[in-house]
């Protein structure tokens, strides 16, 4: 009777003969390796981002909060990119200069440091965070 990565410990029939009780170890939960090495955390995040408006920087600086608290609890890369890009998105629509390649870059600068200490590839080029 195969069993995945466990060792069965004990079994024993039913009184009628028909079925099998077993006993199985406890299964060692072992971590894919989806991510490279992990670095330190890094301690802050910035709070300009090339907006013109202290509203604009701020909503900028929430949508990167949320990312970071993603990584830290082991959101993977795609997913956390993909709420950047909606975060990102409805900054745009409440602010003119939402897409602007500037504060693209800007986001994508500050993710950088938390994409890299979760493991993952840094941001390459802007258009993975570009909503459009």
């Amino acid at each position: 009777m195969p069993v995945r990565n466990r060792k069965v410990i004990a079994h024993a029939w039913s009184p009628d003969g028909t079925r099998l009780a077993v006993e199985i170890a406890k299964a060692d939960r072992r971590r894919s390796k989806r991510r490279g090495k992990r670095h330190p955390w890094p301690r802050s995040v910035p709070r300009n981002y090339a907006l013109f408006s202290r509203r604009g920087n701020r909503a900028a600086r929430r949508v990167v909060l949320r990312a970071t608290r993603a990584l830290r609890r082991g959101t993977s890369r795609a997913l956390t990119l993909r709420d950047v890009r909606i975060g990102m998105e409805r900054i745009e629509e409440r602010f003119d200069e939402g897409a602007a390649s500037d504060v693209l870059g800007a986001v994508s600068d500050a993710l950088d440091p938390w994409l890299h200490a979760a493991g993952f590839q840094r941001i390459a080029a802007v258009d993975e965070v570009n909503c459009g």
